[in-house]
């Protein structure tokens, strides 16, 4: 299939050499696989960065690591972070809002192993920073206690000025407050994660990958993030 004409010093990267630089981070591949129709590619591996301490007692995650690249030119050769809430599966791809620990950054396009290797320890070094900055998120907004109205504004903030607004808000008011998958109603933390568990698993329509891509930078991403921003303000 025809991806297009790249110039002379775009640098592609093969899937093998894709694998072999995930392999340096952590040989646990949980998905690998085309997007956009083969124009992009991707590579998932777990780590075990969020395995341990009071989050993995009050509400398991799994922290993996998102290769994407792209053999068209619409994507650098990037790693995101996405932790996975195991009580729901929302893939919860925050922001920080802090230089030393971002969720997302590109990576060097190398060929020799030496270079690899320095490229994995830096994506370790940083995956390991951003464990650290999330854990300190969830902490807060786990013992921030919000008001229903408090809530409701919050998430129509953040949410679209379209026709079912209101009715996406009540949605996702009940998740917080009634589903299993979501629990911790009445906090900052809950309510968070209502809004996750509605895009990511409760809107009509879409396909797998379009949720996958939507969790990493789409609606889904800017949706958790306004909310998150918003809630993390009123922790101080």
């Amino acid at each position: 299939t025809f991806m297009g004409v790249m110039a002379k010093d775009y640098p592609i990267l093969q899937y093998s050499e894709a694998f072999d630089f995930m392999d340096q981070i952590n040989p646990k591949f949980v998905a690998a696989g085309r997007l956009r129709s083969g124009r992009q590619g991707f590579m998932v591996v777990e780590t075990d960065l969020l395995n341990d301490g009071p989050l993995a007692e009050f509400d398991p995650h799994k922290l993996y690591a998102v290769l994407r690249t792209s053999h068209d030119g619409t994507r650098a050769v990037e790693v995101s972070c996405m932790p996975l809430r195991g009580r729901c599966m929302n893939q919860l791809t925050l922001k920080t809002w802090s230089r030393g620990a971002r969720y997302r950054w590109a990576i060097k396009h190398t060929s020799s192993m030496k270079a690899k290797l320095a490229e994995a320890q830096d994506t370790l070094r940083r995956l390991g920073a951003y464990a650290t900055v999330y854990r300190t998120h969830v902490d807060r907004l786990v013992h921030t206690k919000l008001h229903e109205e408090t809530a409701r504004l919050i998430v129509r903030t953040a949410l679209p000025d379209r026709a079912r607004r209101e009715d996406q808000i009540e949605a996702i008011l009940e998740l917080w407050h009634v589903a299993d998958t979501v629990g911790f109603d009445g906090t900052a933390w809950g309510l968070l994660n209502g809004v996750s568990e509605y895009f990511d698993h409760r809107r009509q329509g879409g396909s797998p990958e379009s949720r996958f891509i939507g969790a990493l930078q789409g609606v889904t991403h800017r949706t958790i993030n306004a909310v998150a921003g918003q809630l993390l303000a009123l922790t101080g």
